[in-house]
């Protein structure tokens, strides 16, 4: 059983993605889950690692009690920049080590409303998080990667939900693969729960999780 804490703010918990996504999953390739989300709109890194915030005081009372993760997923706000995010994952380390946890980090991918924009926002999360990555020896999955190959594949796949901003059930579905894939080397490609959607949609977003990965 993988015991997996996610830390992060919507773009982490919308849809229930954790719960609802990844560890149907995960279960079906044979990898049983139980995860833990502390999650909260809008919130960035700075915040989780300030043992004065709330979330920041909610987390680190979670690593540092009884109970052992063996990952926790960090990720950061849209406006983050690897400066800022550098300082936020530095203070959190330490936290995640004591507890014996392994760090992971999770490209957001990005909302915009052309592929041109997304390219361009997608540059900046892949420059912070693979920056972090090698500062810090942490693998990450790439949904921003993911997102982007399906908008050029298939551009008929919506990604996004009603919002233009966070993600629907096929980018939920897109995501939870990724992880998948990154966090516990699982192929994407041929999983057999499909969210209830159809044959032709979930090949295409196994397809695209994969090529990312």
């Amino acid at each position: 059983m993988q015991k997996i804490l996610f830390v992060g703010n919507s773009y982490t918990y919308y849809n229930d993605m954790p719960t609802a996504l990844f560890v149907p999953k995960a279960e079906a390739a044979g990898f049983p889950c139980q995860v833990t989300a502390v999650t909260r709109g809008g919130w960035t890194l700075a915040k989780f690692a300030d043992p004065n915030d709330d979330m920041g005081a909610m987390l680190e009372k979670l690593l540092q009690g009884k109970k052992k993760y063996d990952y926790v997923v960090l990720q950061d706000a849209a406006s983050a920049v690897y400066s800022t995010s550098r300082v936020s994952v530095k203070k959190l380390l330490p936290l995640i080590e004591e507890n014996g946890a392994t760090a992971l980090l999770y490209m957001r991918y990005s909302a915009a409303s052309t592929l041109e924009q997304n390219k361009i926002n997608a540059i900046k999360h892949h420059t912070n998080y693979t920056m972090l990555s090698e500062y810090f020896e942490l693998d990450y999955a790439p949904i921003t990667h993911a997102f982007i190959y399906s908008h050029e594949k298939y551009p008929e796949v919506p990604l996004y939900a009603i919002d233009g901003g966070h993600h629907s059930k096929e980018g939920s579905y897109l995501i939870a693969l990724t992880w998948l894939y990154s966090y516990l080397g699982v192929d994407p490609v041929g999983n057999t729960y499909t969210a209830d959607m159809d044959a032709d949609t979930v090949a295409k977003l196994q397809e695209c999780a994969k090529l990312a990965v």
